[in-house]
């Protein structure tokens, strides 16, 4: 049975839409392209990507997205962070999996401590467990890297 935190976001950045504005798709589905992709996000986010995926960092060099290699493909479509959204999280409870889904986007060590302490007998955490509805890979790389504040909640509704 999948389990299902509750973490309450508020956008603190509005978007800036214009004609440079580019969305880029992964329209292979492969590791490569999803590389390709984290790396705009951040180097964090692409080297977080390449561990779960049990790519090593030399053979991330290798890649090349859209005939440019990674990193300077990144360089040059990474948002500027006057671009970027950042969320303020706020935590609507202190549950195990509200814990997990915070320490995911805070740090690997803290993830760690929190599966060995509440799911060490899970072996598929990170596939099984969801935050806002998103498997934790997923959520970790669309908000790692741009969360302001982790505050707790007090008037935050939960479902």
């Amino acid at each position: 049975m999948r389990k299902f935190a509750i973490v309450a976001f508020s956008i603190l950045a509005s978007f800036n839409v214009s004609a440079n504005d580019v969305k880029f798709v992964n329209s292979d589905g492969s590791a490569a392209g999803e590389l390709c992709i984290a790396a705009i996000g951040s180097t964090n986010t692409l080297d977080f990507l390449a561990e779960e995926l049990d790519i090593a960092p030399v053979d991330v060099d290798k890649i090349a997205c859209n005939g440019r290699a990674i990193r300077s493909f990144a360089k040059k479509y990474r948002q500027t962070d006057s671009q970027a959204p950042a969320y303020a999280i706020s935590v609507a409870n202190q549950t195990p999996e509200t814990q997990l889904c915070i320490a995911a986007l805070t740090s690997d060590e803290e993830f760690a401590k929190i599966v060995d302490a509440h799911f060490g007998t899970m072996s598929d955490v990170q596939e099984s467990m969801r935050c806002n509805g998103l498997s934790i890979k997923k959520f970790v790389r669309k908000y790692r890297d741009r969360v302001s504040a982790i505050t707790p909640s007090s008037a935050t509704a939960s479902l």
